[in-house]
């Protein structure tokens, strides 16, 4: 059974159960001294109060200071659905009011607080009271209630997985300025973003109402396409110096993406002076342009040191020696960091070989005036170039196939250098005999006698000796270089071989005169003999 307010005793319902009725009369009982001050203490603070204004009307909930929770849980019960137990319409008496608080109380109930209602002020000092006291609690109980209730009946509202943040449109300035700190992606992503975009306007009439503003965006978009490439450009030159693997990735997913966003038509604007935005910019095309631009460079870039005695020799050595270790690091370090239809060895070794040619036609045969130095070139060219320590080497075959490549020189460049070694080979032989020569004319005048032993034997005659010895050397170093050089010298010893026989004879009747002495005797043996046996 219920104890009411006036000892009466109901039965007990839903709202009501017994053990809370137990609880509200010991704790009525307790506090009825109590109630008596606070009613008094209300009434004085009653009297103390402006009248209403016009029009307001005045009930116990609205000057207590718990009238809101009346209003507040009506306010819950609409947003949750709770069934509660119906009070009383007015309540008169402030007893009345702690004792209905104190039977609501024991309900496990999630109340939210109506956050439109303003807060009751605080009590004046030194009335302080267990009315205030009671009213916070109460308060900061229903405000943890109502955060709990927030948490578990509002969940956070999923994010579409479809639905992307659109990246922010960066100004031209802030694209350079990535690129200049080489974040080559972010740079290309931001490019393309504004491409695409302004060939969504060629769509619109909107752009045929401002194709002034569209040909200005649409440069800027060709101009940092072509400052991004150029940086690109400069990556590639360095890598022969110093391989950066993230700089390198970022350089092979932008020439990959361009190829894959510019493979469909072009839209071509009604304007000639627009700029074409969606073209393919063939970036693969253009990295390997790059390669064999930062190739020819650093080919460009050993010096001659033509006031150095042998100066060609020394430079041929510096160009075989940079670019066997050029390749050598393109095969160990770069290539891993490329795929393969970018054939990057390939690349390097035809950026190479092309250089080399380059090189050689624009600087060094052109220098090349010496009978020595053609030779050097020759040799630099036919037999060095594709030996072992060269292309040929162990380290590089497995990559590189150095026979597959064309001729270092084209035909008609190399059959000039081969008439040129001819002709040089002919004059230096040539003074080769003059020198000879005037040896001989030397000793007529000083009347030297043959020595018996070369009177004796033909192998041991002096001018015999000396002109073997350069028609030989010749005809074999040129036998090294091929076959062809091997004919064209030895005919071209011949050649000079002869000539110099008849300034030999007329030099020597010129000197000796129509005398007739055993000194000339001696020497006209010699020189039969000697040409005999040459012959």
């Amino acid at each position: 059974m219920e104890t009411s307010v006036n000892g009466s005793k109901s039965k007990p319902t839903e709202d009501n159960p017994p053990h809370d009725v137990d609880n509200l009369q010991k704790s009525v009982e307790k506090n009825s001294g109590l109630l008596k001050k606070f009613e008094s203490l209300r009434l004085s603070k009653k009297s103390l109060k402006k009248p209403n204004e016009v029009g307001e009307t005045t009930s116990p909930e609205r000057n207590s200071p718990f009238g809101k929770d009346l209003n507040t849980r009506a306010f819950l019960k609409r947003q949750h659905h709770i069934d509660e137990p119906e009070f009383a319409p007015k309540i008169e008496h402030f007893g009345s009011l702690v004792l209905r608080l104190s039977k609501r109380s024991p309900l496990k109930l999630e109340k939210k607080e109506d956050h439109r209602l303003p807060e009751s002020k605080e009590s004046p000092e030194g009335t302080s009271s267990l009315v205030d006291k009671l009213r916070r609690s109460m308060r900061a109980k229903k405000k943890i209630d109502f955060i709990e209730a927030e948490k578990i009946s509002t969940p956070a509202e999923p994010v579409p997985e479809d639905q992307e943040e659109e990246p922010q449109m960066l100004s031209v300035m802030e694209i350079n300025g990535l690129i200049q700190s080489k974040e080559l992606k972010k740079a290309f992503t931001n490019i393309k973003l504004m491409e695409e975009k302004l060939l969504d306007e060629c769509s619109t009439n909107n752009f045929y109402e401002n194709v002034t503003e569209y040909t200005i965006r649409a440069k800027d978009v060709d101009l940092l396409y072509g400052s991004l490439f150029n940086m690109i450009r400069s990556i590639v030159k360095e890598s022969l110096d110093y391989v950066d693997e993230s700089l390198i990735s970022s350089i092979v997913y932008i020439i990959n993406k361009e190829a894959e966003i510019h493979k469909y038509p072009i839209v071509t604007p009604a304007n000639a002076e627009i700029p074409l935005l969606g073209k393919p910019k063939l970036w693969k095309k253009l990295w390997k342009e790059a390669v064999k631009d930062s190739v020819s460079k650093r080919i460009e870039s050993v010096p001659l040191g033509e006031e150095d005695i042998g100066w060609l020799a020394k430079h041929l050595a510096s160009l075989k020696s940079i670019t066997v270790e050029d390749l050598k690091k393109v095969k160990n370090s770069l290539k891993s960091l490329y795929p393969e239809d970018f054939d990057v060895c390939g690349t390097y070794v035809r950026s190479f070989h092309k250089a080399l040619a380059s090189h050689l036609q624009t600087h060094l045969i052109p220098l090349a005036l010496e009978f020595s130095q053609l030779y050097c070139l020759l040799d630099w060219i036919m037999n060095q170039y594709k030996s072992e320590d060269f292309l040929g080497n162990p380290d590089l075959l497995s990559e590189m196939h150095p026979l597959s490549l064309e001729p270092l020189l084209d035909g008609e460049c190399l059959q000039t250098l081969i008439t040129d070694y001819n002709r040089a080979l002919q004059k230096t032989i040539r003074m080769y005999l003059n020198n000879i020569l005037e040896i001989e004319k030397k000793n007529w005048e000083k009347g030297e006698e043959v020595e018996e032993s070369v009177l004796a034997d033909s192998c041991h005659l002096p001018i015999y000796t000396d002109i073997e010895e350069i028609i030989g050397t010749h005809v074999r170093n040129s036998a090294k270089l091929s076959g062809e050089l091997e004919i064209s010298t030895s005919n071209a010893c011949i050649e000079e071989l002869g000539m110099f026989t008849t300034r030999l004879q007329a030099a020597f009747k010129e000197c000796v005169g129509t005398n007739f002495s055993e000194l000339i005797v001696q020497y006209t043996v010699v020189y039969v003999n000697s040409f005999t046996k040459l012959r």
